[in-house]
């Protein structure tokens, strides 16, 4: 039996009220897990329900932070909690877990459901390259693939990367190899997994063009490879906008080429970034997608919105398909903004602007 059965069947067994059998699953498993543990450890448990494993890893010792409590076994543990116990108690109606720092704990069990989560609550959230959080919060947990998954490596023309390197980075590293293609990456903030999932591009380049192959896993686990047209990628977007899959790794194949010239686009790209782009203030990066056969920017700007400004949002003076925090903005005034934009454009030249930035979270 592993450690997922011996989990279910302690908590079917305290349902119906076989408290002894029940403890008796309950010493195996926590011998079981105390076995990979050395006595210092913090750690993480979700998904904690009856804290049938975070109540004897503190009585143990160990530090212990359970989230997602019942909340009648919340009660009990209050009661039941010793005044020497490193133990912090969550009900899962009031966990909101955004993000902890990679030292926050040494270990993470999740071995349980999350009670309180909703399905569609109940998800992984990529580093997207443009997103916009609402000033609610994400009620669920999100996992953020950025340098604690990075790794890369380059072998002749193929570059094999996990999804939380920098784009950044594996342009400037195919640079110093003399290999074409990734040019456009230069100053595109976000990392690999969130340029596959809207297809980042700029100056006549996109990870279209570049890719060969990306590892995804779906959310039962299973991990499995697609090929560059299986992918479906399209102008900001691809097969990953319609799906919960999450990216793992991909395979890059570019062309040997001159690394002066390389360098030198690069360097003609980033500046062009930095005199045309409000890099100087906080922003989701460029707001709009570009309409078939027009540019947002062009059409704020023909609309009289450079520089408008709501709250402390506003709409770039320096490239009008940024809005930008210019001071003390929340998203709701950034969404706001952005609204009065759509509305104001489409008014006057009948074209609804489509976001480039993906909104997430509750008001």
């Amino acid at each position: 039996m592993n450690l997922e059965e011996l989990y279910q069947h302690v908590h079917e067994e305290e349902r119906l009220q076989k408290s002894p059998a029940a403890h008796i699953e309950f010493l195996t498993t926590t011998q079981y897990l105390t076995q990979y543990l050395h006595g210092h450890e913090r750690i993480l448990d979700l998904g904690a329900a009856t804290g049938a494993y975070a109540l004897p890893l503190a009585e143990a010792g160990y530090e212990v932070c359970a989230m997602d409590l019942m909340p009648h076994h919340l009660n009990r543990l209050k009661q039941q909690k010793k005044k020497q116990m490193k133990l912090t108690l969550h009900q899962g109606n009031a966990m909101d877990l955004s993000r902890f720092s990679d030292d926050s704990f040494d270990i993470i069990l999740c071995m349980g459901p999350l009670y309180h989560l909703k399905e569609e609550e109940q998800r992984i959230c990529l580093d997207e390259m443009h997103r916009v959080v609402k000033d609610g919060g994400i009620r669920g947990i999100v996992i953020e693939l950025s340098d604690n998954f990075n790794n890369y490596e380059i072998e002749g023309k193929i570059i094999k990367a996990q999804s939380g390197v920098l784009l950044s980075i594996l342009g400037r590293n195919a640079m110093k190899n003399a290999l074409t293609g990734l040019e456009f990456a230069a100053g595109i903030p976000g990392t690999l997994g969130g340029a596959l999932a809207m297809n980042a591009g700029a100056y006549g380049g996109e990870m279209k063009q570049v890719v060969k192959s990306v590892k995804l896993m779906d959310t039962d686990g299973n991990i499995f490879e697609l090929s560059n047209e299986e992918m479906k990628f399209e102008y900001r977007k691809s097969l990953l906008s319609s799906t919960d899959y999450i990216v793992l790794s991909a395979v890059i194949e570019l062309q040997e080429g001159n690394i002066d010239e390389i360098k030198a686009t690069m360097a003609d790209y980033s500046n062009k970034r930095v005199t045309k782009q409000p890099l100087n203030l906080p922003s989701a990066g460029s707001t709009f997608k570009r309409p078939e056969g027009n540019f947002a920017a062009k059409l704020i700007d023909d609309c009289g919105l450079r520089g408008l400004t709501l709250r402390g949002a506003q709409v770039s003076d320096k490239h009008c398909g940024f809005v930008v925090n210019s001071g003390g903005a929340d998203a709701k005034d950034i969404l706001d903004l952005m609204f009065i934009v759509k509305s104001t454009v489409n008014g006057k030249f009948g074209i609804m602007l489509e976001e480039e930035v993906k909104i997430i979270g509750e008001d």
